[in-house]
Order: structure tokens, then C-alpha cells, then sequence
């Protein structure tokens, strides 16, 4: 009898450890298999040994296989092979993860002219992401090639998350989607080149942003401004001065090309082409004395610039941008020096309790966000001196130093009414240097409206 329980325990020892050996082999097979997609993304030139190697990753670790069935779809959709594309992009859809692979498959079935089952995967696609701006421009270009007017409004456009203070480089659109916005900013400049010297400017700038997405990976922008500046002025005697204009700055005409995405990560590049539309200096008259106060540029100026935008998963999305500014020489002689802008902004969806109403509006959807604003500007010089008693001491050419800034800034995106959102937001200086351009706190309010073609 003792003789016979021995197999019996090797029986059972040997059932205890079999799962366990499995599973170790399927993480090494795992493990190799990550690898194996690794070096097809290295690869990433739609080759037949790139393929392989997303084929392999398959084999090895089926349960896990959703990037690479995903790659493996979009190397298909590229070369044309739909039925293939099709079905290895189903299969990335089990994973349920991402909206990606639901907005490609979309756009296989759009290519095939299989429509009602493009927009049932578009829907799903913001159903798991609800800022997946392909599947919203896919989405409302069907609806409109289809004649259909039960298209939903889409109210999502509203929510598309942008930076507040970092907006001009940092925009951007997909292909079938405009959009308008106004924003109001007020700032005063502690010290701004009013020739002879410098001099703190209340400032309110009024701009107004058109853009439209071209592609889903070109957007082209124009970005009016309009001034209105008042001046602080003490002359050696005592006397305050404080003349006031208004009237229209520079043009900023911007183009953005993503360069690079994948799922819900992006890079892209900018270009931005300030065009004098206003005045260079306006003229104002306080009590008898006349006073040359600057608006515009007078030049043509370019700013290139790089952006990044990509989602933190339970966090929200994360934007940065940065641009360099080439400024040129004024025809008054003022040379306020090249600047560099970077912005980092975190924008969180916040989930809201019943409906709330601002200004009697419901507020269907709600964003807060918090950014880093930064700067670098080079060293300035102002024109000759004008000569009158106010002049006494002064230099025939003055130069003022450059330096950094530091900003944080936070405001709230609220969706009020159908694609319309309100923005409200403050700037408050974090490291401010003594030099002409440094800025007291900026107080922003916003308006956008999205326009699907």
C-alpha cells in the first residue's frame, strides 16, 4: 500500500507544478514576443520583413497582440490590401483599449464605401476617447456625403482641450473642422520703449483666431489683433501724462503639419508669418503735448515653432509648444531683440453634478487646467533720443537687457451651448526680471465656436 501512494504523490506533484511551467513559458514567449515587435517598430518602412516580425509577436503571445495586429492593419491599409487591413484592425479592436484602432478601421470601411459600418466604428471610437478628432472629422464628412440630417450635434468638438496662454502655435485642427475664437487679455507692462525711454502700458489686446484643418494633418490659421494702450508718463517736473490709443496690430498667418502620431500622442511643427496690417505708431495728444506710441511691428516677421500633445491615462492630456521669434529692426530705429516662448499646459476633464448654468446657459462639459508659461528674449536697443526738457540726461541710444520670465497660469474650459465653449483664466508672474517687457498678472477671457464643413 505504501509502495502504491508513491506514484499517486508524484501524480499530484506534477499536476501542482504543470500550470506554473506553463505559465512561466508563456511569459518568456511573451517577452520574446515584445521584442519581436520592437524591432518591426524599429523598422517601421512597410516592408515584408517588417511584417514578419509583427507575425512572429503574434504567434508567440496571441493574447497580447492587439499593437501589433494594429500595425499590421495599417501596413495593409497603406499598400491598399483592405480585406487584410480589415481583418488584422478587428482583431487590434478586441483589446478595447484605445480608440485608435477603431478610427482606422472607420476609415478602411469609408475607403470600401461601406459607410453605415465606418460611422458605427467612428461612434465607438469616441465613445472610448471622446477628443479623437479624426473620428470626428470622419464622422460629420459621412454624414454630409450621405445627406443624412439626423447627425447627432456633436458637442465633443467643444471639449477639444487646448492650452490657454500657449494657443497661437499650439492649435490645431483635423481635417473637416473650423473654428473661431475671440480672447480678451489684460496686462499691464512695466516698463514698455516709449522713445526716449521706457515707460509702464496698460495693455488690451482683442484677438481674434480663424483656423481650419485642410488635412487631418495641416491646419492653416489667420490671427488678427487689436490694441488699445494707455501710457504712464512723469516728466522731470512732476507732470503725469497718461495718453491712450487703439487700432489694429499684426496679422499672424500660422500653418501646423503634424509630423508624427500614433494613437493619442503627436508631434508637429509651425510656422507663423507676423504681417504688418497696422499702424507702427499711433499718435496720441494728452493736453497740449503729443506723444508716438507703437501698435505694430511695421515689419515682416517669422515665427517657427514645435508642438507635442499626448494623453496621461487617469490624468488628463498634456500640451508643449515652443516657438522663436525673429524680430527685425523698426523704421523708428527700436530693435526689441529675438524671443524665445515655451508653454506646458495640463488640461483635466472634470466630471460635473447635474447640469449647473453659467449666465443662464447650461454647462454641459467642464475642463481645468494649470500651465507653465516661460520666455528668453535678447538684448533690445531704442532709438535716438528726442530732445526737450522731458530729455535731459538722456543717451542719443539706449539698450535694455533682455532676460527670462516665469508664469503659471490656470482657468477653466466650460461647453455652455451646442460647439460654443467659454474660457476664463489668469497668468500670475512666477520669476520676473527687471527688464522693459516683463508683465504684471494677465487676465483672460475667451470665446470659441467649431464649425464642422
Amino acid at each position: 500500500m505504501k509502495n502504491a501512494s508513491v506514484p499517486l504523490m508524484l501524480l499530484v506533484f506534477f499536476i501542482a507544478l504543470f500550470p506554473q511551467r506553463l505559465a512561466a513559458e508563456d511569459a518568456d514567449d511573451c517577452a520574446k514576443a515584445r521584442e519581436w515587435y520592437e524591432r518591426g517598430v524599429a523598422l517601421s518602412n512597410s516592408s515584408g520583413e517588417e511584417i514578419a516580425c509583427y507575425q512572429r509577436a503574434i504567434e508567440l503571445c496571441p493574447q497580447d497582440a492587439a499593437r501589433a495586429h494594429e500595425r499590421l492593419g495599417m501596413i495593409y491599409k497603406a499598400r491598399g490590401e483592405l480585406d487584410l487591413a480589415i481583418e488584422e484592425l478587428q482583431q487590434a479592436c478586441k483589446g478595447g483599449a484605445s480608440s485608435e484602432p477603431h478610427t482606422n478601421l472607420g476609415e478602411v470601411y469609408r475607403m470600401q464605401g461601406k459607410y453605415e459600418l465606418a460611422i458605427h466604428e467612428f461612434q465607438t471610437a469616441l465613445d472610448i476617447r471622446e477628443d479623437d478628432r479624426r473620428a470626428q472629422a470622419n464622422l460629420e464628412y459621412l454624414y454630409r456625403r450621405m445627406g443624412r440630417d439626423d447627425s447627432p450635434e456633436d458637442e465633443k468638438y467643444s471639449m477639444i482641450a487646448v492650452p490657454m496662454f500657449g494657443r497661437e502655435p499650439g492649435f490645431s485642427l483635423s481635417q473637416g473642422i473650423t473654428s473661431v475664437d475671440l480672447n480678451l487679455e489684460s496686462m499691464m507692462v512695466r516698463r514698455e520703449w516709449i522713445a526716449p525711454m521706457e515707460r509702464p502700458v496698460d495693455i488690451w489686446r482683442l484677438t481674434c483666431g480663424i483656423r481650419s484643418g485642410l488635412t487631418n494633418d495641416l491646419m492653416v490659421g489667420v490671427i488678427p489683433k487689436l490694441l488699445w494702450k494707455k501710457v504712464y508718463i512723469r516728466d522731470l517736473w512732476g507732470h503725469e501724462s497718461q495718453p491712450a490709443v487703439y487700432g489694429l496690430g499684426d496679422t499672424m498667418v500660422l500653418l501646423k503639419y503634424c509630423l508624427w502620431h500614433f494613437r493619442q500622442t503627436a508631434w508637429s511643427i509651425s510656422l507663423g508669418l507676423s504681417l504688418p496690417t497696422g499702424d507702427e505708431h499711433k499718435t496720441s495728444w494728452y493736453g497740449t503735448q503729443q506723444y508716438s506710441i507703437p501698435l505694430g511691428s511695421g515689419r515682416y516677421e517669422f515665427m517657427p515653432g514645435v508642438a507635442f500633445s499626448t494623453s496621461l491615462r487617469h490624468v488628463g492630456y498634456l500640451h508643449a509648444n515652443a516657438h522663436y521669434f525673429l524680430a527685425r529692426r523698426r523704421e523708428s530705429g527700436l530693435d526689441p531683440g529675438d524671443e524665445l516662448s515655451y508653454n506646458l499646459a495640463l488640461c483635466r476633464p472634470i466630471s460635473l453634478i447635474g447640469e449647473p448654468y453659467f449666465f443662464s446657459l447650461p454647462v454641459k462639459g467642464l475642463v481645468g487646467e494649470i500651465e507653465l508659461n516661460g520666455s528668453w528674449r535678447g538684448q533690445g536697443e531704442g532709438p535716438k533720443a528726442q530732445f526737450g526738457p522731458e530729455y535731459y540726461g538722456t543717451s542719443s541710444k539706449a539698450t535694455f537687457a533682455g532676460g527670462n520670465m516665469l508664469s503659471w497660469a490656470c482657468g477653466l474650459q466650460l461647453l455652455v451651448y451646442g460647439n460654443m465653449k467659454i474660457e476664463i483664466g489668469v497668468q500670475v508672474p512666477a520669476l520676473v526680471p527687471d527688464h522693459p517687457w516683463s508683465k504684471r498678472p494677465v487676465y483672460r477671457i475667451g470665446w470659441t465656436r467649431f464649425f464642422p464643413r
